[in-house]
C-alpha cells in the first residue's frame, strides 16, 4: 500500500515536471505591443484623470446648491419675517 503511494506520487511529480520542461520559455512582447501597451496607458490614466475632475466638479456643485440652499431658506425667513411686521401695522 505504501509502495502504491509513493509510485502514484513519483508518476505525479514526473508528469508535472514533464509539463513544465514541455512549455518552454515565454514569448516577449515586440515594440508593436510594447507601444500599443503604453497608448492604452496613457488613454487609461487620461480616463481617470477625467473621472478625478469630474468627481471634483459635482462636488463642487454639490457644495454651490447647498449654499443657494441655504440662501433660499434665509430669503424666506427674512420673507416671513417682512410679512409679520405688515401684518402688524
Amino acid at each position: 500500500m505504501n509502495f502504491k503511494r509513493v509510485a502514484s506520487l513519483m508518476l505525479i511529480l514526473i508528469f508535472v515536471a514533464a509539463s513544465l520542461i514541455s512549455t518552454g520559455c515565454t514569448r516577449y512582447a515586440n515594440p508593436e505591443q510594447l507601444n500599443a501597451l503604453d497608448a492604452q496607458k496613457a488613454a487609461a490614466e487620461s480616463a481617470e484623470r477625467a473621472a478625478a475632475d469630474c468627481e471634483s466638479e459635482s462636488a463642487a456643485l454639490a457644495n454651490q446648491i447647498s449654499d443657494k440652499e441655504k440662501e433660499l431658506a434665509d430669503a424666506k425667513a427674512e420673507q416671513e419675517k417682512v410679512k409679520e411686521r405688515l401684518s402688524q401695522m
